[in-house]
């Protein structure tokens, strides 16, 4: 809520006067339009050298969004996080890749210029049951946050071949 005291009704009273009357506007939380590949990019740069070198990543490019960027920040930071501090021994690959996505319900109203968008972070990681338990929590916190964000967040995991994680969401490209 704000006070605009410029545009406000006055009558009868000059400008300051405690009678004068003042027009209560309540502002649409204007949502803030984030750039997911330089939010990637600056958490990509964090990682050991010796890490990135060892492995083959592949990343499309990735679609604006809006909302906060902490909590955009918060989910691309902890899937590369619990990615990269556990790469399999020998090959490890990242592709990261971003096809639009149909929603096949009618209700889904998307604002002008945007569409859904399938963020997949697919890896060749082992995803065993220790893995499970250590990040159960941090998978639990990113699907609340992207949901939040008016997402949805899922993983698939298979022990031999690795995992995908798959992000649903509304947004746009350049």
């Amino acid at each position: 809520m704000s006070w605009d005291k410029e545009n406000s009704v006055s009558k009868n009273y000059p400008q300051g006067h405690p009678g004068q009357s003042y027009r209560v506007q309540f502002m649409e939380k204007q949502e803030k339009v984030v750039d997911l590949n330089l939010l990637l990019i600056s958490n990509w740069k964090r990682f050991e050298k010796s890490i990135v070198q060892q492995m083959a990543a592949r990343l499309d490019p990735l679609p604006l969004v809006e909302g906060d960027e902490t909590q955009w920040h918060f989910v691309i930071d902890g899937l590369l996080t619990m990615i990269m501090k556990h790469p399999p021994k020998g090959f490890f690959f990242l592709h990261i890749k971003c096809d639009p996505y149909t929603v096949s319900t009618s209700n889904v109203r998307l604002k002008k210029g945007f569409r859904n968008f399938q963020i997949d972070f697919n890896t060749n990681i082992t995803v065993n049951e220790s893995w499970i338990q250590l990040y159960n929590n941090k998978l639990k916190e990113i699907e609340l946050t992207v949901d939040a964000l008016k997402g949805s967040f899922a993983y698939n995991r298979d022990v031999e071949n690795g995992c995908l994680f798959s992000i649903t969401l509304p947004g746009k490209q350049d």
